[in-house]
């Protein structure tokens, strides 16, 4: 292989004579010249001048290629291939002018070709006066200053800028100055949250440090406050200040008279000292004269002969006033005793009026049925005179009767045949 000193051909010189050019050895199997440009470049394209006499024409720069590459020539893995000549015209072009859009530190031309026309050379050879490589003005920003022929950087923005050109700074409140290429902050400096780090955490977080996305206190809050956001502040009867984060409630108890997980209920005033305890709120030194219950607020019954009364069941402990009874003093005699009359009374006006009600009703009975017995006696002899009257019609009628019929009968008998009475003489 071989490769030529390439001084000549980054010189500025466009001169195409052979003292202005560079060549590689004579009689290898590969001729090649490596460009280091120092660091990688967005490149744009490659111009290549190769030499140009009139008794030496460009024969030579043919069937070459043009490879870049972020490592040097020997390492072929990496080297990417920009342009390929398959040129086969007699005099080749002695300026091409090669686009190559890549990021790239080294710039490679290389053949294999020998031109027949070449009779002092058992092997290629390559004749370069001037190479220009043309790069892309990127952005300072962009990260290692690369970026596309239209100036949008490739491989990202470098610390504190964003966008597709890297011309945007991040966010002030960033943390560490770094953000995405939409600008939003990766992480927020201290005492800051939101997309874009320009909410303020709520100053009563312990270390001024919240969560990027809710604003939510990381740490614990400073004393006297609770909350997500410690927004809340401790109720002021817990008996200290300080109270549990999470749902406000009083670390150490309350004040006297309260109870509650944040002491947020007053204890019965009917509580001996208005002592109560302080999560059931039960009264824990007993009750006030004249009051039972748990809560101490049920009111001993009226009819005790005292106000006082058991504390647990409101038994009177004295007994009762007169005329009551009772564990309670509940029951009132006088009452009773009235009401019992008052019972017995009212069932003997209810036996009497049933059986007067039963005697009118069996008199009303009786005299009807005995209506409906002389209505029916009476229908009965009307009956029997009518009917003795038409009797007595009756028989004067068949008399009537029947003497017309045997004068008739006499009659029919003279003119037929004698009768038998006659004949009987």
């Amino acid at each position: 292989m071989s490769s030529l000193v390439v001084s000549h051909a980054v010189d500025n010189n466009y001169s195409q004579s052979f003292p202005s050019c560079s060549h590689t050895a004579k009689n290898r199997n590969v001729a090649w010249l490596q460009l280091n440009l120092g660091k990688i470049y967005s490149l744009k394209s490659v111009k290549i001048y190769t030499r140009n006499e009139a008794n030496w024409p460009p024969y030579r720069f043919r069937q070459f290629y043009l490879d870049v590459s972020n490592s040097s020539a020997q390492n072929s893995t990496q080297r990417v291939r920009c342009y390929t000549d398959n040129s086969t015209l007699a005099t080749p072009s002695p300026v091409i002018d090669i686009p190559c859009k890549q990021t790239a530190r080294y710039v490679i031309v290389e053949t294999k070709y020998k031109a027949p026309e070449d009779t002092d050379s058992t092997g290629p050879i390559l004749e370069i006066c001037e190479i220009e490589v043309i790069d892309i003005q990127c952005s300072i920003t962009c990260t290692r200053g690369l970026c596309d022929d239209s100036g949008l950087c490739v491989q990202g923005c470098i610390s504190g800028y964003w966008g597709s050109n890297c011309m945007n700074r991040c966010p002030v409140n960033c943390f560490d100055n770094n953000c995405h290429n939409n600008g939003s902050c990766i992480g927020c400096s201290s005492g800051s949250y939101g997309d874009y780090c320009t909410k303020k955490c709520n100053n009563r977080c312990n270390s001024k440090v919240c969560n990027q996305n809710t604003g939510d206190c990381a740490d614990t809050c400073v004393v006297g406050y609770y909350g997500s956001k410690c927004e809340s502040p401790c109720s002021t009867n817990c008996s200290s200040e300080s109270c549990r984060k999470d749902d406000g409630a009083c670390l150490n108890g309350c004040k006297n008279s309260f109870f509650g997980s944040r002491c947020e209920h007053l204890c019965n005033q009917q509580c001996t000292n208005t002592s109560c305890d302080v999560f059931s709120g039960h009264c824990v030194g007993g009750c006030n004269e004249g009051f039972y219950g748990a809560f101490c607020n049920l009111t001993c019954s009226s009819t005790c002969a005292t106000s006082k009364c058991n504390q647990l069941d409101g038994v009177c402990n004295d007994g009762c006033l007169p005329h009551w009874s009772g564990k309670t003093c509940e029951a009132n005699q006088q009452l009773f005793e009235n009401n019992t009359k008052t019972e017995v009374y009212s069932a003997l006006y209810v036996v009497v009026a049933i059986l007067l009600i039963s005697i009118f009703l069996n008199i009303f009975l009786i005299v009807r049925n005995a209506r409906k017995n002389i209505n029916k006696r009476q229908k009965t002899e009307h009956l029997k005179e009518t009917c003795h009257v038409d009797q007595n019609k009756d028989a004067n009628k068949a008399v009537y009767d029947s003497v017309e019929d045997n004068a008739g009968y006499h009659e029919l008998g003279e003119l037929s045949q004698p009768s038998n009475y006659d004949q009987l003489k």
